[in-house]
Order: C-alpha cells, then structure tokens, then sequence
C-alpha cells in the first residue's frame, strides 16, 4: 500500500478553506470544493459520519471507540459556532502536513507539530480555549494509536486533515439570509439596499434556500439547501423583532409583515433565520426603508424593476 495514497475529500467537507494533502507521488493536493453542511441537522450527519470517513483511510484499522466519541462529543460542541480561520494559519497546517508527509514514519516531533499547528488553527476560529484543548486531545490520543501503525505519517496526516475539514465545514453559523425586500405590492425597490413604501406595515419579502442540496448560490435567489422549518425574523438594528414567518420549503421564500406602524423616515432592517434546533444564523446585510406617507406625499409602487427573487412577490 502506498502510505502516501490519500482518500478522496468526503462528501460534504469544505475543500474552499482548506488544505493540502498527500497524494500519490509524494506531491501535495487541493481537496476538491465540495458540498457545506448548512443546516444543524447537517453538521450532526457529518459528525456522526466521521468514523466511516476515517475508516476509509484503512478499512482494517483500529479507531479507539472511546476516543472518537469524545471526538463527536467535541465537534457538537462547536457546531454552528464558529468561523473562519486566517490563512496564514491554514498555510501553516498546510505546511506541516507536507514536511511531515514526507517522512518514514511518525516521530514525537512530528506529532507535536501537528498538534501545534492545528490548535492554531482552531484557536483562530473562535473556539473556546476549552474547545480547543479538548480536540486537541482528541487528536493527540488519536495520534498516539496511528503511531503504531507501519503507515503512521499517512494515516495521521489524513486524519488531522479530515477532521479539520470537518471542523471547518460544521463550525460554520447556518446559512446567513440575504436583505429581505419591500414587496412590489407595497413599495418601490430602489436598489438591492434601499426601498420606499407610503405603507406603515408593509410586507418584506425574501428567500432562504430550497431543495436538498448545498451549491453557490445557496441562501440567495436561486436556492440551494434545505430550510424547511427555518423561521425568519425582521429585525432592527437594535434587535427588536418587527415581525417573522417561516419559510416556504417548497421554494425558499418568505413573506414577513411588519407588525408595528412604521414612522416616516428612514428604518433599517435585517433578516435573522432560526432553524428547527433554534441555532441561529448571522443576520443579514442592512435594508433601509423610506416610509413616507404624510398627506399629499405619495409612493408609487409596482413600477421598479424586480430585484427580489425571480420577482414573485
């Protein structure tokens, strides 16, 4: 077996941010881009996937149970709740993986080196200290039983490599939503930024995926994932909720309105999906909405060209 042979990037894992790997030849590799786990149910399948991914890299060998739960256990604990790391430390890792690679057999040092450079990797991704130390732990008990193996350098390079992948990939808040939108029934669509309405409740309208997959358009017009049960709230700068509906699964769309009269003026808006778990997304980019409905000021709406969705709302 060539030690160096390295398994195709699972489905799923984040190829974007990261990495280089071996591969036959002794020269290094991108991993492929590839599907994100955008929802939480998500990342717990890719976590509880892990081991089968693991084995993969050496069907007959040995992955210590109590281990990869304390693993699993530490990934659900920074699942959603992260974000991404600079790549100069990705550069590092990247780095160590390749002189390490390159060797007979996995040394202390090595070992040591691989521990360091991932827990400054996590370390800039916003886990905690105490996330950081356990899966750097994890990771070095994992380290000590591939050690034992003839292919020791291959198994744990792929190992730190499939596992920060997989960090990567579930640490990420769910899918941010785009700005919602004044509805053409209501107001006028200035730009993608700014709307203007004489109505004091106007409808806000958006969409936030659709489908079953994960691709590059995900979270914007054209769908992309998942969000069945996903609540969107409309939100003001300070967070005071203006009104919420859930999403549409069959299309991604939501129709949101606001609850309270608005006063003329300038009012900023953001849109703030919740899963079925209760994780929270980022909130979205800032829509600003001019109300301007005093006697004799009037708004006509329905005349601007759609810039929402596929212009259904």
């Amino acid at each position: 077996m060539d030690r160096r042979r390295y398994i195709p990037s699972p489905e799923g894992l984040e190829g974007r941010a990261m990495l280089s790997v071996f591969g036959a030849g002794n020269s290094a590799q991108a991993v492929a881009p590839a599907q994100v786990p955008v929802t939480f149910h998500q990342k717990e399948q890719r976590i509880e996937h892990l081991p089968y991914y693991l084995k993969q890299l050496q069907p007959d060998r040995f992955l210590p149970e109590a281990t990869i739960q304390n693993l699993q256990e530490d990934l659900l604990s920074i699942a959603g709740r992260l974000h991404k790391p600079g790549p100069a430390k990705l550069e590092a890792f990247n780095e160590t993986l390749r002189d390490v690679g390159s060797n007979a057999s996995l040394s202390v040092a090595d070992a040591k080196r691989l521990s360091s450079h991932f827990q400054a990797v996590l370390g800039d991704t916003g886990a905690t200290v105490s996330q950081v130390a356990s899966l750097t732990q994890d990771m070095n008990e994992l380290a000590k039983v591939d050690a034992l193996s003839p292919e020791s350098v291959y198994l744990a390079t792929n190992d730190y490599s499939l596992v920060l992948q997989t960090i990567l990939g579930v640490g990420r808040p769910i899918q941010r939503p785009p700005a919602p939108q004044i509805s053409l029934q209501d107001g006028v669509r200035e730009s993608l930024a700014f709307g203007k309405t004489a109505n004091r409740q106007p409808v806000l309208v958006g969409n936030y995926g659709a489908g079953a997959s994960v691709g590059d358009n995900a979270g914007g017009a054209e769908g992309g994932f998942n969000s069945s049960g996903v609540l969107i709230k409309i939100v003001d700068q300070d967070g005071i909720v203006y009104g919420q509906s859930f999403v549409d699964p069959d299309n991604g769309n939501y129709r949101v309105k606001i609850g309270v009269p608005l006063s003329n003026g300038v009012h900023r808006f953001r849109a703030l999906a919740i899963d079925a778990e209760g994780h929270e997304s980022p909130l979205s980019r800032d829509y600003f909405l001019t109300v301007v409905s005093r006697p004799g000021e009037t708004v006509v709406t329905g005349q601007s060209t759609p810039q929402g969705p596929g212009g259904r709302f």
